[in-house]
C-alpha cells in the first residue's frame, strides 16, 4: 500500500495559509484524489503538564482588547521569563507535535488516503517556539534536528507563504503584536532559504494569483 504524499502550508499568520489550503483540498478532490485536511497547531499530550505549571506561575498572560468593533481575548505564553519552560516547552512540545503527526501518517494509511494537506506544518511550530521561549540554542535539539530533516524530506511538497506585516495587520484583526509579525516573516524567510524551500510573498498577490503557484507546485509534487 503507497505510503500518502504530503503537501503542507507554512508562513504567518494572515498570509493565506488557510485559505489556500482549503482550496488544495477542494481541487485535489475534484481530481479525484482521497484527501486528509490537518491544521497542525495545538497538539499538547505531554505538554498539558507545562501548561498547567505556567498557569500556577503566571507565564500564561490573558489579554483582552477591542479592534473593528469586536473583542478578542488571548492567551500570551511569556515563557522566555521561566528557565523550566524556557529548556523544557520546546523539547516537550515537539515530541508531541511529532506524535500527533505520526498519529496522522497512520490513520491515512489505514483509511488509504492520497494526499495529507497541512495547514501549518513543523517549521510553524519551530517558530511559534523560538517566539514564545527567546531560545535559540532549540535548533540544537534532537527534536528540532528531527523535523527540520523531516521538513528537508519533504521539501517539494510544501510552500511559504509570508507578507508585509502593516498588510498583515490590515488583514487580520486579531493580530496583537507588530514585533511579532515582523519577528516571524524574517524567519520564515530566511529558513525557507536556508531548506530551499519555496516562498510566496503574497502581500501584493491576488488569491487566484498565488493559488496558481499553489496548483502548479502541487502537480510538481505529485508527478514526482
Amino acid at each position: 500500500m503507497p505510503k500518502p504524499r504530503i503537501f503542507f502550508f507554512s508562513g504567518v499568520d494572515g498570509s493565506g495559509k488557510s485559505t489556500h489550503a482549503r482550496q488544495l483540498y477542494i481541487y485535489a478532490r475534484r481530481s479525484n484524489l482521497r484527501v486528509q485536511y490537518t491544521w497542525l497547531r495545538w497538539s499538547p499530550f505531554l505538554t498539558y503538564i507545562l501548561l498547567f505549571y505556567s498557569l500556577i506561575r503566571r507565564r500564561t498572560l490573558k489579554i483582552t482588547f477591542s479592534r473593528r468593533g469586536r473583542r478578542y481575548t488571548f492567551k500570551v505564553h511569556v515563557f522566555w521569563i521561566d528557565p523550566v519552560l524556557k529548556t523544557l516547552y520546546p523539547r516537550v512540545f515537539l515530541f508531541d507535535s511529532l506524535l500527533r503527526y505520526l498519529l496522522e501518517l497512520f490513520s491515512s494509511y489505514m483509511r488509504r488516503i492520497d494526499l495529507i494537506i497541512f495547514d501549518r506544518f513543523f517549521l510553524d511550530i519551530i517558530i511559534d517556539l523560538l517566539w514564545e521561549t527567546r531560545n535559540t540554542t532549540i535548533f540544537r535539539y534532537i527534536e528540532v534536528k528531527a523535523v527540520l530533516r523531516l521538513l528537508n524530506r519533504y521539501k517539494h511538497c510544501g510552500l511559504v507563504l509570508f507578507a508585509d506585516p502593516l498588510v498583515i495587520i490590515n488583514r487580520k484583526a486579531d493580530v496583537i503584536s507588530f514585533r511579532e509579525i515582523k519577528f516571524k516573516c524574517n524567519i520564515f524567510k530566511l529558513l525557507a532559504k536556508v531548506l530551499n524551500l519555496e516562498a510566496i510573498d503574497t502581500t501584493s498577490v491576488s488569491i487566484s494569483e498565488a493559488f496558481n503557484i499553489v496548483v502548479r507546485r502541487f502537480h510538481e509534487c505529485v508527478h514526482e
